[in-house]
């Protein structure tokens, strides 16, 4: 192991931080971590995750000397640009290099981008034809988007703002897609529906996006029809950006896109049947932005496990 080179990559979600080493060569995962996600002390948190990695990985005698990061917001030229998710009250992460070397006397360069961004282009290493195009959608906590162009370049925007699928009006009334369909809209509009935190009739259950999956599988249709026109809003304004774009394939990646669940189901019935459209769900599932993180660091010409 002396001669392996690894990255450190971070992502940075509205519900979990996940931090892992990578080797350098195939973009495998040695070792990883994570933690619940603190909007408050985001920087403090990367740390505590990032401190033991770059520790096991020196005993290991592995070489660490770049670090990616996600971070669910703009970021323009490794710059993050809005505190739309994280309270930025800390160090940035674009300082996080001389935390890590300070920390763990490891020169360590960092570069940062948006979360979305960083899950597009892992993902568009494994397309089977590099001349193809595509949309990348990360649905979890928030939904935003990448547009991938043929050769794996994605198009950032002329501010760095080019992610903002969630915030587009959604096909539901006064909401926005993000406010509608996302985890956190998920959650919030069902136990609005029931007025509460909690399900009156189910002994305290908590009514998180999760609790409603479950019970959309368990066979309670109210669960079922609620997740599924989430995921039939979600669709719909993919397909816009569709009409917009012209993508030769659209990618649901994020923890909700990839979770198999009645919502995203409902997404891809609706995409699929759009002719000549190709909608995939994420090959590296919810480590998409993860790996992505890390690719970013490093010239890669290899294949992806």
């Amino acid at each position: 192991m002396s001669a392996v080179e690894a990255v450190l990559g971070v992502d940075v979600g509205g519900t979990t931080v996940k931090a892992a080493l990578v080797r350098r060569d195939d973009l495998t995962i040695i070792d990883r971590s994570s933690a619940p996600t603190d909007p408050r002390a985001i920087s403090a948190g990367i740390l505590a995750l990032a401190r033991p990695l770059l520790h096991r990985a020196a005993e290991r005698g592995l070489t660490v000397s770049h670090a990616g990061i996600g971070v669910p917001e703009f970021v323009r030229d490794g710059r993050v640009t809005s505190a739309e998710v994280i309270e930025w009250t800390g160090t940035e992460p674009g300082e996080l290099g001389a935390l890590l070397r300070t920390s763990t006397h490891a020169e360590v360069s960092v570069r940062v981008d948006s979360d979305v961004r960083c899950g597009a282009r892992a993902e568009a290493h494994l397309l089977p034809d590099p001349a193809q195009s595509a949309l990348y959608v990360s649905w979890g906590t928030g939904i935003s988007s990448t547009f991938v162009l043929p050769g794996g370049v994605y198009w950032e925007g002329a501010t760095g703002r080019a992610i903002t699928l969630g915030a587009w009006p959604s096909a539901a009334s006064a909401f926005t897609v993000e406010e509608f369909s996302s985890g956190l809209g998920i959650a919030r509009r069902f136990r609005a529906l029931h007025g509460g935190d909690t399900h009156p009739a189910r002994a305290g259950e908590e009514l998180t996006t999760l609790a409603v999956s479950r019970r959309a599988d368990s066979g309670d249709v109210e669960a079922e029809v609620f997740l599924a026109e989430a995921g039939r809003v979600l669709a719909t304004a993919v397909l816009q950006a569709v009409d917009l774009l012209d993508p030769h394939v659209v990618i649901l990646g994020g923890g909700l896109g990839v979770s198999g669940s009645t919502a995203p189901r409902a997404a891809f019935e609706a995409l699929r049947a759009r002719p000549g459209l190709t909608a995939l769900r994420a090959r590296l599932g919810a480590d998409s932005g993860l790996i992505g993180a890390a690719l970013g660091t490093t010239p890669f010409d290899g294949q992806l496990r």
